[in-house]
């Protein structure tokens, strides 16, 4: 029995994403394992491709090398300024090169459709979020995850994979607002329910929470229609709903941070210190920052701040900065900038496509303060496949609102999309 093309296609994402979740946390690896592996894939599937990097056009395609150029500089200027034995730079660097990625997924994914890429992004997310639930109920008498645990409000805390199920929720909403039918709406909303559970009672990463559930409330006025009286109610009862269950948890929410800036131990009061000392670094080298150390680089340690427990990851476009320096923050202005872009260049042809990307949008300007997914090490990956699904729906959706793809679109959408 013959197996499909784009069956493989559809197992290799998948494989590309149990790598990049660690096993689904299901096993203890070592953390270079599953890099290796994803690397391994990396290069395979670019050298497969490799003759589509040159004749077909990418709308990332400048973001991702602008990236690639600035990661092989600042590896350099870890080994001859700061002494960081190359083998070290090349092992701490090496999860930067599957930005590579972007290019052979374009193909790719375009055989087998954004569409199906992102319902399996939705039933994999939801699958997870219902196994790491059970997890937190079920601890500590039995443990089947391999994960760092906590205990915080009064609930089992790990935040393993909480980047992707955050993912796979927007995507979740973004099919809430197509015209499904009573079962396919209904599978959706399973699908949040379990999504948004995980992110708000166990990952409780405090800096997501709140503004997902404003994009949440945002969307749901957005329902509102002056000539349709029931939207109201039923806006009305989602929002009522989720402050009756939600209120005293964010509530919690905003005590915790207050204690926690007056704890010298808490983690606001941490990153705080920890802005303030990356802030004076920066001044070192403002242009291409400090780099990416090794955690066996002894004096890494030192100049990176995690000796004293700062994480450039947990600072946001500070610690980007601090990490990368200026050009960094360039680098990030024209990635985001494009996804605004593109994004309403899609609003304008189909706004139940854009939703996703809107979400998305709106979800990393209000994340800068505190999260940059391009150096988050295990968010790069699902960075890259939103690249490759927006670049994918906006020719889609070019294509379908031109009668004629052929006259309109000859060189710009057949040529170097269709890849056939």
């Amino acid at each position: 029995m013959e197996i499909k093309k784009s069956s493989l296609i559809v197992v290799c994402v998948i494989i590309i994403i149990f790598l990049n979740e660690r096993m689904f946390y299901m096993l203890e690896v070592g953390s270079s394992i599953h890099v290796m592996g994803l690397f391994l894939i990396t290069v395979t599937l670019f050298l497969v491709y490799i003759k589509s990097f040159f004749t077909k056009k990418f709308l990332f395609k400048g973001v991702i090398l602008f990236y690639l150029l600035l990661n092989i500089t600042s590896l350099i200027l870890t080994n001859v300024e700061f002494g960081q034995p190359i083998f070290l730079a090349l092992m701490r660097y090496k999860y930067t090169f599957l930005a590579l990625l972007y290019f052979p997924l374009c193909i790719m994914i375009y055989k087998v459709g954004a569409d199906r890429i992102k319902k399996l992004i939705v039933t994999i997310t939801s699958l997870l979020s219902f196994i790491y639930i059970s997890q937190s109920v079920l601890y500590p008498t039995f443990i089947f995850l391999k994960v760092n645990y906590a205990e915080r409000y009064g609930f089992t805390r790990f935040y393993d994979g909480a980047y992707f199920v955050t993912i796979g929720l927007f995507i979740t909403i973004s099919y809430l607002y197509k015209n499904y039918n009573r079962y396919e709406k209904f599978k959706y909303y399973i699908a949040f329910l379990f999504q948004i559970s995980y992110i708000v009672f166990v990952a409780q990463t405090r800096s997501s929470i709140i503004p997902i559930l404003i994009i949440i409330i945002f969307l749901l006025l957005s329902k509102l229609s002056v000539n349709n009286v029931l939207s109201y109610f039923k806006v009305a009862f989602f929002l009522f709903l989720g402050v009756i269950i939600l209120a005293p948890y964010v509530t919690n929410i905003l005590d915790s941070i207050k204690v926690d800036l007056n704890r010298t131990d808490g983690s606001a009061y941490i990153r705080i210190q920890a802005k303030e000392y990356m802030k004076e670094k920066i001044k070192e080298n403002p242009i291409l920052g400090l780099g990416l150390y090794h955690g066996e680089y002894e004096e890494g340690k030192y100049l990176n701040g995690s000796i004293y427990k700062y994480y450039a990851e947990d600072v946001g476009i500070i610690g980007f900065i601090f990490q990368y320096g200026f050009v960094g923050l360039l680098l990030y202005i024209v990635m985001i900038a494009r996804f605004i872009y593109f994004t309403y260049r899609i609003f304008k042809h189909s706004r139940e496509k854009s939703i996703l990307y809107l979400i998305f949008c709106i979800y990393s300007c209000t994340q800068i303060p505190f999260s940059v997914p391009l150096n988050v090490d295990n968010n790069l990956i699902y960075l890259i496949i939103l690249m490759v699904l927006i670049q994918l729906e906006y020719y889609e959706v070019r294509k379908i609102n031109n009668q004629n793809v052929r006259t309109v679109l000859p060189t710009h959408y057949l040529r170097y999309i269709n890849t056939d």
